[in-house]
C-alpha cells in the first residue's frame, strides 16, 4: 500500500503542473475505487496467508511430537521385551536348580548388561526386597556387585508395588532420578524401572526381576529428535513437571523440594489450563504457538503408580495404564514466528508493491483514454 500512496503522491505532483482536470478527476474517482477496493482484499490476504504460514507451522511440529512419540513407544516395548527375557530365565533356571546355586544366572544377567548397554542396574530380589543378583552397568564396564555389598529395598515403592503384583504382571515406574544410599545420585541419573515377579511350580513367588532402565538414554535421544523442530520441545509428566524443559535447573522439580513449583504451568499458567484437560491440539496467542500431545506409554497390562520421591516413602496411589501420562508440548515464540513468517511476509509485499505500480499506470492511462473518446 506504501507503492500505491507515492504513486498517488506522484500523480498529484503531476496534477498541478497538468491543466487537463477531467483526465484528472476522472482518474482521481477510478483510483479512489480501487484503492479502496485494494486495500480491503490486501488486507484479508494478508489476514490469510499469516494464517496459512501459521498453519504450516503447527503442522510441521506436529509431526516432530509424533516422531518422539513413536521413539518413547519403541523404547517401552523393547524394556518389556527384555524383562520378560530375564524373567524367563529365572523361572526356568530355579526350576531346575534352586536359588541355592547363582553362579548361572549371576553370567547370564553380566552378559546381558554387556550386550544391552542401557541398562544402568539388572536385579534379582528375593522376597523379602534383598539384592542377591545386582549386575552395575559401570560406565560401560559391567560389574556383578559382591554379596557383601548387596542392599536391601524392601522398603522402597518400586518392590512395595512391583512384588504386589502377580506372577509376570509387569511393574512400571514412573521416570525420576535414582537414589543411592537415601540421597539423589550424583552426577543425577534418570531411571524407569521395569519389575516383575516371578514364581516357582507351586505359583508362590519367590522373587522379583528388576530393570533399571537408563532415563538418559530416553532423553538424549528425545532432545536429538527434537532439533529438527522450529521451537523448543517439552516433555512434561502428567502434573506438569519437566523431564525435558527450558533449563537444567527447571527440570524434575518433583525430586527437589525447592523445586516444587518449576512446573509447565507455573511458567504458562493459562496454557497449562487448556494442555492439562485436553489429550491434544494447539494454541495459538500473544506468547507464541504451543502445539501439543498427551501419551501414555504403557502396555496393556502394565501396572503403574505414583512413585515418590523420598526413599523410603511409599507410593501416594495406583495409577491405571491410561493416568501414565505423559505431554509432549512444542513452543514456538511469538517472537520466533514472527521471524519463521517473516521472508514470506517480505516477498509477499515486494509482489504487491509491483503489482500496485503495475495497476496504477494502467489506471492512469485508461483515464486518459476514456477522455480522449
Amino acid at each position: 500500500m506504501q507503492i500505491i500512496e507515492i504513486c498517488f503522491s506522484l500523480y498529484v505532483d503531476e496534477m498541478k503542473k497538468n491543466k487537463s482536470n477531467k483526465e484528472h478527476k476522472l482518474f482521481l474517482k477510478v483510483f479512489i475505487v480501487y484503492a479502496c477496493l485494494a486495500t480491503t482484499f490486501l488486507f484479508l490476504v494478508r489476514h490469510n496467508l499469516r494464517e496459512d504460514l501459521i498453519q504450516r507451522i503447527t503442522f510441521q511440529e506436529r509431526e516432530t511430537i509424533e516422531s518422539l512419540e513413536s521413539l518413547i513407544d519403541e523404547v517401552f516395548r523393547s524394556i518389556q521385551s527384555d524383562l520378560m527375557y530375564l524373567g524367563e530365565q529365572m523361572e526356568y533356571f530355579h526350576a531346575f536348580n534352586g536359588l541355592d546355586e547363582l553362579s548361572y544366572p549371576e553370567q547370564s544377567f553380566l552378559q546381558f548388561s554387556r550386550a544391552k548397554k542401557i541398562y544402568d542396574q539388572v536385579r534379582f530380589l528375593d522376597r523379602s526386597g534383598m539384592e542377591t543378583i545386582r549386575v552395575n552397568y559401570n560406565k560401560g564396564n559391567p560389574v556383578l556387585v559382591p554379596e557383601d555389598r548387596l542392599q536391601n529395598k524392601g522398603n522402597r515403592y518400586y518392590f512395595a508395588d512391583a512384588f504386589a503384583l502377580k506372577p509376570w504382571e509387569v511393574f512400571v515406574s514412573p521416570l525420576d532420578l535414582n537414589i543411592e544410599q537415601k540421597k539423589i545420585e550424583i552426577p543425577i541419573k534418570p531411571v524407569i524401572r521395569y519389575g516383575m515377579p516371578i514364581s516357582d511350580k507351586t505359583g508362590k513367588k519367590i522373587g522379583l526381576v528388576l530393570l533399571n532402565y537408563f532415563g538418559s538414554t530416553l532423553l538424549e535421544r528425545f532432545r536429538e529428535l527434537a532439533r529438527n523442530t522450529e521451537g523448543d520441545i517439552y516433555l512434561v509428566n502428567r502434573d506438569g513437571y519437566f523431564f525435558v524443559g527450558p533449563s537444567e535447573k527447571a527440570e524434575w522439580g518433583f525430586m527437589y523440594p525447592d523445586r516444587k513449583d518449576s512446573t509447565f504451568g507455573a511458567q504458562f499458567q493459562d496454557e497449562w489450563e487448556q494442555l492439562h484437560y485436553t489429550e491434544k491440539g494447539s494454541i495459538i496467542n500473544r506468547t507464541g504457538i504451543f502445539t501439543y500431545n498427551t501419551f501414555t506409554p504403557l502396555m496393556a497390562g502394565q501396572k503403574t503408580t505414583t512413585g515418590s520421591g523420598e526413599a523410603d516413602s511409599k507410593s501416594e496411589a495406583v495409577l491405571s495404564e491410561d493416568e501414565y501420562q505423559w505431554k509432549v508440548v512444542s513452543f514456538v515464540s511469538e517472537a520466533n514466528a514472527k521471524a519463521l513468517i517473516a521472508p514470506a511476509m517480505r516477498l509477499w509485499l515486494k509482489s504487491v508493491g509491483m503489482a500496485s505500480v503495475v495497476i496504477t499506470v494502467l489506471l492512469w492511462l485508461l483515464a486518459r483514454n476514456i477522455r480522449m473518446k
